[in-house]
């Protein structure tokens, strides 16, 4: 006799976008992108504007680079130069080809997000993908390279936590031999070679001061002041761009530096430099900042670039962001040196030194008010709408995380930026970074506004989307319904619908499938009246999903066919929006049994996925553990078992264990392995498979009552019938409370429950069992099933045992007819029903059909 496995099927589910009231904030499911191929490895940096070279320091990193040390820091303290010693020696190496590859990456917050945000390689991700998963495949990829690479790494900061930095240091380390890694910072980081960097002589100060002002030359006076400041080459700069913009002679600069009282001179030497001499710098730039003589056009200006990285931005694009009619006041700031201004790939770009930063913050103290122009630029930068490319937003991600760091006071107006930047942080993997800032926008709206008001909604429904996507169901549900609550004050359909389609998700999550398609439908009507194909596509997508979990497949089929409809007429067609229809059509069918339908679909959705994801994306986790299925429902261990396994080497290399996608494949593999015979490796997946569903479900989940069933089989088989019964009654009692009327789930646990009482010699409770079984499946599918089959075969077993040999009979016969009109393993259920059949008449002693039966048993081994 046989029991039934239950297979679980990745499935995927789409949201769009809701608009709050203060901008548009995403709350989207599903949806793939593609990262865009470019020839370099990083944008190139600008050309040096090191007016005076420093040859001797270019020949020593050299030096220590052709020795064997993978990276090589330049260390000195703020504003000597050693970007533009980077910059200069990036360029030559770039003219000799020493290289046959370059990258400059801008450090900011952290190594893994400053190498993902600026390198350009053709890797994809998407959803699943964390922040260290994207970070091992870039490495992965960069280490694959043969050629010599030689890496940037320009204002490296040493993370406050040791473990951090040890681990940071040790990513560097651990390149390939062909990758060579040019780092500059102002601290000293022992884990690297160091070459540190001192000041210019006086000579070389001249010169540089020279190469920016065009007036009357006067050494002696330069002397003093160059002196005065130090030597310091950001200074010097500083100082002979604004004295050239404001046509001072070098007598009147020198009288405005005395009397500001500016010198360093007296303070600035080689022991001092790594401790107490950037407090004494960053006070005499202060000073200077008055000399500067700014209006309030270019303090406006400077307040705003203050609070940004420090790396290069598009000049056209800052300028719209802080609402400038023209770039009149940058280029006089440019003039005066204050911001610097370089041509990267053919576009002009605006930098603003860290220490000139630091000191804008100080003298400028900028705020939300000053900031709203530029902060509400960047929140509707972050904002994404359905089928554009979310990886496109992510290089403005350090942009706002500037902006929340070096603006202290917290008002509404930054709340719309804090949600979209939780929801593209949910997007790039970085869970922890995204509940962050969506419950620091929560506690501005809780603190700004009162209970009700319709962003605490918004924020409500995205914190329940972060839940969701963290597999915390419970706290999903919870911040759903309040969110719910309040957006159905108001008369917003469009966010009320959107709010309902995310609450239909959290209801399915914890297993209220009920109540997961009352609100799946209840967005369906709101969204008809606006004729959004989008929108419409995602709710049909979705109710196909509930509907087949419910066992309605007809419902489940007319809800797909029209998604399916709706994606292949906008969507082009390696579109991933597709590849999620054609996966969930693949589900229903394989529900129904119609394997060549499914395996079609799948294939199609392969055809996406593999084309657009990369070779360990999350999403071919779940993809592969499907390929997995439909094989071995066809009969193909083989092909099923290396897409088993191969879902299992990614999902271990990207997920927790307790991640619901390993409950995929864990289910899977013990599947494949318990249909080949190998009950202990079976068992070994399906308790791992117990354990995470455990930990991830609340005890009416189905999808604990699949892991619950599948145990109890496992179990049966190795004749351990005790265990067995206590996991199947489980699995039971959670579908009878899940599922009213029949359905295919209820249906097979009866079918197991008949096996196991069998096998507990308890026929009186197995025969009901088995009845309901083949009365419930035989509602569901029709007379022509393999789940009927399945049911009719065991009970055709059950009365032999018992001796009603005639009953027996009709339930083997009654399977041949219906097995006549199946294509998918006919061979292997019809040599059972011979078998039976030849069982019965060996019995009975009747020659004639033992003969007959033999011979077609035999036919069909």
């Amino acid at each position: 006799m046989d029991g039934k496995i239950d297979i679980k099927d990745a499935t995927l589910w789409y949201s769009p976008i809701i608009n709050g009231a203060q901008g548009p904030v995403n709350i989207y499911y599903g949806d793939s992108v593609r990262v865009k191929k470019l020839k370099n490895l990083t944008k190139n940096p600008s050309k040096s504007n090191l007016f005076v070279e420093r040859e001797d320091e270019t020949e020593l990193i050299k030096e220590l680079l052709d020795g064997n040390n993978v990276a090589v820091i330049v260390n000195s303290m703020g504003g000597i130069g050693k970007t533009e010693l980077a910059k200069s020696y990036f360029w030559k190496e770039n003219n000799l080809q020493n290289y046959k590859h370059f990258g400059w990456i801008n450090y900011s917050d952290n190594l893994k997000k400053s190498f993902l945000n600026n390198f350009n390689l053709d890797l994809r991700f998407n959803d699943n993908d964390s922040i260290d998963n994207k970070f091992s495949k870039l490495v992965d990829e960069l280490n694959t390279i043969e050629d010599k690479v030689l890496l940037f790494i320009d204002n490296f900061v040493s993370n406050s936590d040791l473990n951090i930095l040890n681990e940071e240091c040790d990513i560097l380390n651990s390149f390939n031999n062909n990758i060579k890694i040019v780092i500059t910072s102002r601290e000293v980081i022992t884990e690297f070679k160091e070459l540190k960097l001192g000041f210019l002589s006086e000579e070389r100060c001249r010169d540089l001061f020279y190469a920016y002002y065009n007036g009357k030359k006067n050494n002696e006076k330069l002397n003093i002041i160059l002196k005065l400041v130090g030597y310091h080459t950001l200074t010097v700069e500083l100082l002979a761009k604004t004295a050239d913009e404001c046509e001072y002679t070098i007598e009147k600069l020198l009288t405005i530096v005395e009397d500001i009282g500016f010198n360093l001179n007296d303070i600035i030497n080689e022991e001092v430099e790594y401790n107490r001499f950037t407090d004494l710098l960053f006070n005499h730039l202060l000073k200077l900042f008055s000399f500067a003589d700014l209006n309030e056009y270019e303090k406006y200006i400077m307040a705003n670039l203050s609070i940004l990285p420090s790396k290069p931005i598009r000049k056209e694009e800052f300028k719209q962001w802080i609402g400038l009619d023209s770039n009149k006041f940058l280029n006089k700031l440019i003039k005066k040196g204050w911001i610097n201004e370089d041509q990267i790939e053919g576009c002009y770009h605006i930098r603003c030194h860290q220490l000139i930063q630091e000191v804008a913050r100080k003298n400028l103290g900028p705020s939300i008010d000053t900031s709203e122009n530029l902060i509400n630029s960047i929140a509707l930068l972050f904002t994404n709408k359905p089928g554009e490319n979310r990886l496109d937003k992510v290089c403005y991600l350090d942009i706002g995380v500037a902006i929340c760091k070096n603006i202290k006071d917290r008002t509404l107006s930054l709340t719309t930026m804090l949600n979209n930047m939780a929801l593209l942080f949910l997007e790039v993997g970085d869970f922890k970074s995204s509940l962050s800032y969506q419950l620091e926008a929560y506690e501005i709206v809780v603190r700004e506004n009162d209970s009700c008001d319709s962003s605490l909604g918004i924020i409500y429904c995205n914190l329940a989307h972060i839940y969701n996507e963290n597999s915390d169901f419970q706290s999903a549900l919870k911040y759903c319904l309040m969110s719910k609550e309040i957006l159905e004050l108001y008369d917003d359909k469009l966010n009320i619908s959107l709010v309902y389609n995310t609450l239909s998700i959290c209801y399915n999550n914890v297993g209220d499938i009920n109540r997961a398609i009352e609100f799946g439908e209840k967005a369906l009507v709101i969204r008809e009246d606006f004729c959004d194909d989008q929108l419409l596509a995602t709710s049909y997508n979705n109710l196909s999903l509930l509907y087949g979990a419910k066992g309605d497949y007809q419902g489940s089929l007319d809800y797909a066919l029209k998604s399916k409809e709706i994606r292949e007429r906008i969507y082009e067609k390696d579109h991933p929006s597709l590849a999620v229809v054609y996966n969930n059509l693949f589900i229903l069918y394989r529900s129904i049994e119609k394997f060549e339908l499914a395996l079609e679909y799948i294939l199609k959705a392969n055809e996406i996925i593999e084309k657009i994801y990369s070779n360990n994306h999350p999403k071919l986790v779940g993809h592969y553990s499907n390929l997995a299925i439909i094989y071995f429902q066809i009969g193909d261990n083989e092909k099923a078992l290396e897409y088993g396994l191969k879902a299992e080497k990614i999902g271990k290399e990207i997920f927790i264990e307790s991640h619901e996608t390993m409950s995929l494949v864990y289910t899977t593999l013990s599947t494949i392995y318990y249909n080949k015979g190998e009950l202990e490796k079976a068992l070994s997946y399906s308790r791992r498979d117990v354990a995470v569903c455990e930990e991830l479900y609340n005890d009416k989940h189905v999808l604990l009552s699949i892991a619950y069933n599948n145990l109890s089989m496992i179990y049966y088989d190795l004749n351990n019938y005790k265990e067995a019964l206590k996991f199947a009654l489980l699995a039971k009692e959670i579908r009878e409370m899940n599922f009213n009327g029949a359905h295919e789930k209820l249906a097979t646990s009866y079918n197991n429950l008949m096996l196991i009482y069998s096998g507990l010699s308890n026929n009186s409770e197995a025969l009901a069992y088995g009845l309901k079984s083949e009365a419930m499946f035989k509602e569901i599918f029709g007379e022509n099933n393999l789940s009927v089959v399945t049911a009719r075969l065991n009970l055709a077993g059950l009365y032999f045992q018992r001796g009603s040999l005639e009953k027996s009979k009709k339930y083997f016969l009654d399977s041949e007819k219906s097995i006549k009109f199946i294509n998918n393993n006919k061979k292997f259920y019809l040599k059972q029903v011979y078998y039976g059949l030849l069982a019965i008449y060996t019995v009975k002693r009747d020659k004639k059909n033992i003969k007959k039966y033999t011979e077609l048993f035999r036919l069909h081994q």
